[in-house]
């Protein structure tokens, strides 16, 4: 009887070490990159949002609203535009699961504190890649545009070809400013 009672004893000490080592997984996979972001230092960037990628597909979280922004006050070396994608978490109780619309609705001027993204620079292509199981490039043919303009900037031009920076800010980060940049 007391042989058993041990062995139930270290039985549940045992389970114990496992569900604490699996908490300790849980926390350091779902903490670390907000960890690494917090090291990077957040730069401010101030511009017009021009267009948005069309296919912002989100299946799992974080997801990301990337617009193409034209850039104010950039010296002659610099990229006059830059890609910020947006970070937000959907919530399945909200409308759209809490898609931020707000940056997408229309062309306007915005404040971001961001970092710079994973990727550091993306070139800006008219459509988006398409290979046949051959390796056949069949991206013209398909052509799936990847850039929309925003309402409001019909007159912008996308300027298709060039590499421009990257950067990664959260939603709440993402300020709408008042005054009307040019």
């Amino acid at each position: 009887m007391q042989r058993n009672k041990k062995l139930q004893i270290n039985n549940l000490v045992f389970y114990k070490q496992i569900v604490r080592l699996f908490f300790l997984l849980l926390f350091l996979c779902f903490s670390t990159p907000v960890f690494s972001q917090e090291k990077e230092s957040k730069k401010t960037i101030i511009g017009t949002a021009v267009a948005s990628t069309i296919f912002d597909m989100c299946v799992w979280r974080p997801c990301a609203v990337t617009l193409l922004v034209r850039l104010e006050n950039t010296q002659e070396n610099q990229s006059r535009y830059a890609v910020i994608q947006c970070v937000w978490y959907p919530v399945g109780s909200l409308p759209d699961r809490g898609y931020p619309k707000h940056l997408t609705e229309k062309s306007a001027a915005w404040e971001f504190e961001a970092v710079e993204g994973h990727e550091k620079e993306l070139k800006i292509e008219r459509y988006q890649k398409s290979v046949t199981e051959s390796g056949e490039d069949i991206t013209e043919e398909m052509a799936r545009p990847v850039w929309a303009l925003l309402n409001g900037a019909e007159h912008e031009t996308i300027p298709y070809g060039e590499t421009v920076p990257v950067y990664e800010a959260q939603v709440k980060d993402c300020k709408l400013k008042n005054d009307k940049l040019k």
